[in-house]
């Protein structure tokens, strides 16, 4: 399923092992105000904006004032700021503080119906190998590889090694929808 799933979004490989992925959705967060800059530096517009999805969830409050207004702490409101700056900039869609699907990056993936079987995910975020549990291959990257993908919607990766897994009995609908 792994191969199936890295050959479809492979859009070249190199002999030495690199290969140009396609990426089907991209999560960026308050955090991710640095490779916006980076991209504004060079004049480029996020390629992909419908692709895209601005979430406020890394620094915010939990409690009370659930509005940018209501963050005490001067940096992080600008953070958001930034990320809602960004997002209209640059035509994104943004699950923010006051919208309904607002919450954890890695939750409203897949509430919002953007995490699908079969799709190609990635987030600055460590945990987003979490939408791997809905059959997409999901992972977290660093700074300089969200520029790249907010430039391109493509990322270089190196494929990783497998392992098999071996299912005795039926296949769930999941698994069945991946293997078509």
């Amino acid at each position: 399923l792994f191969d199936k799933l890295w050959d479809s979004h492979t859009v070249v490989a190199q002999e030495h092992g690199d290969t140009l992925l396609w990426v089907d959705r991209h999560f960026v967060h308050e955090g991710s105000h640095h490779a916006f800059a980076k991209i504004a530096s060079r004049g480029l517009p996020v390629a992909r904006p419908d692709l895209t999805f601005g979430v406020a969830d890394h620094y915010v409050p939990t409690r009370g004032n659930r509005t940018t207004a209501g963050i005490a702490d001067a940096t992080v409101r600008g953070m958001v700021e930034k990320l809602e700056g960004n997002a209209a900039r640059h035509g994104v869609r943004l699950f923010g503080l006051s919208d309904a699907g607002e919450g954890i990056v890695q939750v409203v993936g897949a509430e919002e119906g953007l995490t699908l079987p079969g799709t190609l995910i990635v987030c600055g975020d460590s945990h987003a190998a979490t939408h791997g549990a809905l059959g997409a291959y999901a992972f977290g990257i660093g700074a300089s590889q969200l520029k790249q993908i907010l430039a391109t919607q493509c990322l270089w990766q190196k494929k990783p090694k497998t392992l098999r897994i071996t299912v005795d009995g039926q296949l769930g609908a999941v698994a069945e929808a991946i293997q078509r």
